[in-house]
């Protein structure tokens, strides 16, 4: 348990709810925590989904377990109207938050450090991504973005293309 030491209370709870409910995900022996990571402002870069570097310069693209921000283009419009009616607004405003989610994202990470957990599990997209859980001092960036009002609570299938 030495691994998630000083993680916060939500984490472990999201770590342990996932052991308990989805199996396929993994055991906390199976996460690795690399710590000092930074945002890289990128093309890539989304609500959700953005690249980092570690402390070790190594560079990724990781999406974020647990949430789904709006989209920030129109390049999936299935999943654009299904996030529309979700949020029961307009596909044109959905983008308009996509963009927003995003800017938010690059701005809260500009200049801090965070840590990152994850089981290198394929993230689906366009680009090759790991899906992870983002701790920025003591909170998960996914509760930030819930809070925020910028992405809904959202899981990974395993029948599922998003």
């Amino acid at each position: 348990m030495a691994l998630f030491a000083r993680a916060p209370i939500s984490l472990l709870l999201i770590l342990t709810l996932l052991t308990l409910f989805h199996p396929w995900v993994g055991h906390a022996a199976d996460w690795e925590h690399l710590e000092d990571c930074v945002i890289v402002p990128s093309s890539l870069n989304d609500g959700d989904s953005f690249l980092i570097r570690t402390r070790a310069g190594r560079e990724l693209v990781v999406r974020l377990y647990f949430i789904d921000c709006a989209e920030s283009s129109n390049l999936f419009p299935d999943r654009v109207r299904d996030q529309a009616r979700y949020f029961g607004s307009s596909t044109k405003r959905v983008i308009e938050l996509g963009a927003i989610a995003s800017s938010f994202i690059e701005s809260y990470l500009r200049g801090k450090t965070f840590s990152l957990y994850t089981m290198w599990e394929d993230g689906w997209g366009q680009a090759k991504r790991s899906l992870g859980i983002v701790v920025v001092g003591e909170e998960t960036l996914s509760e930030v973005l819930v809070k925020n009002g910028l992405a809904r609570i959202h899981g990974f299938r395993p029948d599922s293309a998003w």
